[in-house]
């Protein structure tokens, strides 16, 4: 062997271990251990205030134990309304549901959450993408005459429904300072892995879907994203 092709040889075997190196360098900090998940559920207000609408009452929506480590919700809040200036004894009374949901290691993929959590049939279901000043939140229309918007907020305040959009934006979260002050003190991952899920009901359909996003505002407004 020459010395010309002794030395190429080198410096392929140098490249391909400093690819390694790096590959393996990237995992260690952009996937920590176990141990540094962020786990601590959120806080969720018992109440939220939206305007034009009369606050019913609450409850908790229990997490439930799936096998899997993925899409998990750790907490979540009902919220029940009625409109201010209908009568709310009245059966056609409009009605407005709130529902939030804090999910750890996800991608904020809708559909995907809608099918693991959700017991719901979407066949009949028209769905269409709305941009916020945030991100963007999918809206659905039923057979049931109701109108209902989900999304995800990460605890940036980004909005997302698919794994692409949260993808893209956990990017840009991880030269946060937040975020990386929490990855260095070991209590969450670098590139955030977690939102809150929220889904939004008004029946019957109101006549300009902008309503729902109005509500989105006031969530977005009054909940803490952050343990």
């Amino acid at each position: 062997m020459t010395p010309s092709m002794q030395y190429y040889s080198r410096a392929v075997l140098v490249g391909i271990g400093l690819i390694g190196l790096s590959a393996s360098l990237a995992n260690v900090l952009l996937r920590p251990t176990p141990k540094q998940r962020a786990t601590q559920p959120l806080s969720l207000p018992t109440s939220i205030a939206v305007s034009q609408w009369q606050f019913s009452h609450s409850e908790a929506i229990l997490p439930i134990n799936y096998p899997e480590r993925y899409d998990r919700v750790l907490s979540g809040q009902r919220y029940y309304y009625t409109n201010a200036e209908a009568n709310p004894q009245s059966a056609a009374a409009p009605q407005l549901t709130i529902e939030l949901r804090d999910v750890t290691e996800t991608e904020s993929d809708i559909g995907l959450l809608q099918s693991k959590h959700l017991n719901t049939d979407f066949t009949s279901t028209q769905a269409k993408d709305a941009t916020a000043p945030k991100g963007i939140y999918r809206l659905f229309s039923d057979t049931s005459q109701s109108t209902k918007l989900h999304t995800c907020i990460s605890p940036t305040g980004q909005l997302s429904v698919t794994a692409e959009q949260f993808q893209k934006q956990r990017y840009q979260e991880a030269i946060n300072v937040h975020q990386i002050s929490g990855w260095l003190l070991g209590r969450s991952n670098l590139l955030n892995d977690r939102c809150l899920w929220v889904r939004i009901r008004m029946n019957p359909e109101p006549d300009d879907p902008a309503q729902l996003s109005k509500v989105l505002q006031d969530i977005q407004s009054q909940v803490k994203l952050r343990p």
